[in-house]
């Protein structure tokens, strides 16, 4: 984050910056994040705010993302105030998507529901001459398909470094990753490269058109609420049971 990419999101008018910050002290950040500093990001969202008040203007927004994992779940309580000093007006707490047996130790979630994490919601943040209320968004502690995409439903989509468009983060690269001791594969799904074709003319393509419109169906199966998950060799070959839709994205 240098100087004059903090000035250009600013200047570009970019609506909200996201930063990761998986700890509130320097050891348990650098320990999530290997080889990361904490000052540093802090001085990057500090520079960034610097150059929002220059301009006197209270865009872009602001917000953490937190991964909870059971090494850092004491540092939930601490968020609130962690974004009040930082002029940050949303956290995001999101689980962990496991892509190693170890990583998935740390997992706070399960197939029952779970005690919610422990956060204080809800506090005041000043940006340019706007006085924010702050929020904090909590994932739910069981895991299951709720049966809806939100890039969907918010008609959002990915553009990835290579220029690839893929309609979720989730779908944007490949990556084995674990649950409950089940090794599932994932392969990168793109419509289209925006360094070849417009954007506008991706987003309407037909197989785009289409794909979204069987998501918003959503008629493929979650194989962690399955009856049979324990014992169906269609899951242990990651593969789907419903139709196309559900092939392409368990």
């Amino acid at each position: 984050m240098t100087e004059e990419r903090t000035r250009a999101l600013v200047e570009m008018g970019v609506d909200m910056v996201n930063v990761s910050l998986d700890g509130v002290d320097a050891e348990t950040y650098a320990d999530v994040r290997r080889g990361a500093n904490l000052r540093t990001v802090t001085q990057n969202v500090e520079a960034l705010n610097r150059a929002k008040a220059e301009r006197g203007t209270s865009w872009p927004r602001l917000g953490i993302e937190f991964v909870a994992l059971r090494r850092n779940e004491a540092q939930i309580p601490a968020l609130p105030d962690v974004a009040q000093r930082l002029g940050v007006n949303r956290v995001l707490v999101t689980h962990v998507l496991p892509h190693t047996p170890e990583m998935a130790a740390e997992a706070l979630y399960g197939r029952d529901e779970r005690p919610p994490l422990p956060i204080a919601i809800g506090w005041a943040t000043k940006s340019s001459d706007w006085l924010l209320w702050g929020i904090v968004e909590l994932p739910r502690m069981n895991w299951g398909a709720e049966r809806r995409c939100r890039f969907i439903g918010g008609k959002a989509l990915v553009v990835g470094w290579d220029g690839g468009v893929s309609p979720c983060y989730a779908l944007a690269h490949s990556y084995p990753y674990y649950i409950f001791g089940r090794r599932k594969e994932v392969s990168r799904y793109t419509f289209g490269n925006v360094n070849a074709q417009d954007l506008a003319a991706i987003w309407t393509s037909e197989d785009y058109v289409h794909f979204r419109a069987e998501v918003r169906r959503f008629n493929f199966p979650s194989c962690v609420d399955c009856d049979l998950r324990d014992t169906c060799d269609i899951a242990e070959a990651n593969d789907g049971c419903w139709g196309w839709i559900g092939k392409s994205l368990t």
